[in-house]
């Protein structure tokens, strides 16, 4: 179906944008009542989250202080590349479907069913698995003197924040950006408690620690073979800046805010977690900067256990947001996809019996769709060669060096040194290109089916969306 470019405005007073009508369903849009403010709550909520105080554990265990920073600023330089190629499908391509509808306009329907049917039962399942899991971890440790810290209640504090954040985004974008809001302010003051309080101690401590960041230990515990695994678990902390562009048909003036939300944002947490990172170094031994969690050690040290209790809370909060964004964008492609006749209701689920499973299981799929952007925005630069209100910068460097790197993560990942992380890594890219013989099973079924109940009948049926 041909595609066709057109100047769209609403009614609402803002600046009218630059939209591709991919059809007759492009007209069924969502309405436009979010701001440059809640895209931006939406970017730094998905982004300082569980990620932000699990992430650095795991990279400081495998490449020490000097490898987790280079490690994060690798990390928030792939990020920003990727926020280049989607501000500028985000601006094209004005729609919920995100993600999907990049890659139908370029490459078919096909890879946009394969990527909504891992949406489903890959990276959805898996990155609320990852974020709800932080986030009950540290609710129930906040509240260890009223809840037992069991892996039942655990669980169960799991589910119901699943089922509260669904019921408030059933209850609309209003409600669901409103939550967003709030919790952006939680993210900036339990940041800021990590930055205040570093400060303090480092300023207070007795005797003075001469160690830190110091050039004779800045090296140790680096270790090249691990760096790559370390940015992958730096990844996992950025992961979530795409969830702006399934917002961008919600958006009062996408062409103008997607590309600011995304810079902003990015950029803020970047240098946001550098600071974090410092901050625990400066306060923790680095025993203590090899474990999972550094913000219970952290704490500890600056305040005792009343402290750490009510940090532990506000970092549970932080994931709630990093959940609720989550949330918000995968029902937005989810919707986009039925509204394209592309995909039937949801039914796979799964379990995975740890975070770093559960990490490296949907973050293999969520860094080939980074992939397949990258490679969509340089295949639409020829084959829809529309006006653009934005085009990413240093093309095609940008896409491509954003590309080549999302498919360097993925190989190494599949032939890691660690057998079980490499065992997860294929597991999980079996299950991702799963979709392509359900999608031609399903489509040429139902072909069958729509055949066979019209061969001696002479009416003409609806049509039934192919290839």
């Amino acid at each position: 179906m041909a595609s066709r470019s057109a100047v769209k405005d609403d009614g609402t007073g803002a600046e009218p944008t630059l939209m591709v009508n991919l059809g007759p369903d492009a007209c069924n849009q969502l309405k436009r009542t979010l701001t440059f403010f809640d895209g931006f709550a939406f970017v730094i909520g998905s982004l300082i989250g569980a990620g932000l105080f699990v992430s650095p554990g795991y990279i400081y265990k495998s490449v020490g202080p000097i490898g987790t920073l280079v490690a994060w600023t690798i990390s928030g330089l792939l990020a920003l590349a990727g926020a280049l190629c989607y501000s500028e499908l985000a601006t094209l391509l004005v729609s919920a479907g995100s993600e999907s509808t990049y890659l139908k306009a370029a490459f078919g329907r096909v890879s946009a069913f394969c990527y909504v049917f891992m949406l489903f039962v890959v990276i959805g399942p898996g990155a609320l698995a990852a974020i709800t899991g932080v986030c009950a971890v540290y609710l129930v440790s906040g509240l260890a003197w009223a809840v037992p810290d069991t892996p039942l209640v655990i669980q169960l504090v799991s589910i119901g924040l699943v089922v509260f954040i669904a019921g408030v985004n059933l209850a609309g974008s209003s409600s669901s950006a409103l939550l967003q809001r709030v919790l952006l302010y939680v993210k900036f003051l339990t940041v800021g408690a990590v930055l205040l309080s570093a400060v303090i101690h480092r300023s207070v401590a007795t005797p003075a620690r001469a160690d830190v960041m110091s050039m004779g230990n800045l090296f140790d515990g680096l270790n090249w073979d691990f760096v790559v695994y370390a940015i992958m678990k730096a990844v996992f902390a950025f992961n979530g800046f795409q969830m702006l562009a399934p917002l961008s048909e919600e958006m009062l003036n996408p062409s103008r805010d997607v590309p600011r939300v995304f810079l902003a944002g990015i950029s803020s947490v970047t240098g946001l977690g550098l600071l974090v990172i410092v901050s625990f170094m400066s306060v923790l031994e680095p025993n203590e900067m090899s474990t999972a969690s550094l913000a219970a050690p952290f704490f500890s040290r600056i305040g005792g256990s009343s402290l750490c209790s009510v940090t532990s809370i506000l970092i549970a909060l932080c994931a709630a947001g990093s959940a609720n964004a989550k949330l918000a964008g995968c029902t937005r492609v989810f919707y986009s996809a039925a509204r394209d006749h592309l995909f039937p209701s949801p039914f796979g689920r799964i379990c995975v019996p740890n975070l770093d499973q559960v990490m490296n299981y949907f973050m293999i799929g969520q860094i080939i769709v980074f992939a397949l952007v990258g490679a969509a925005l340089i295949r639409l630069r020829f084959t829809m060669p529309a006006p653009r209100v934005y085009k990413v910068a240093l093309y095609p460097v940008t896409p491509i060096a954003f590309t080549l790197a999302c498919l360097f993560l993925v190989a190494y990942s599949l032939f890691d040194p660690n057998p079980s992380t490499a065992t997860t890594s294929r597991y999980a890219l079996l299950l991702t290109f799963a979709g392509l013989p359900i999608y031609f099973i399903t489509t040429y079924c139902t072909k069958l089916v729509y055949y066979l109940r019209h061969r001696w009948t002479p009416t003409v049926g609806p049509n039934v969306p192919m290839t």
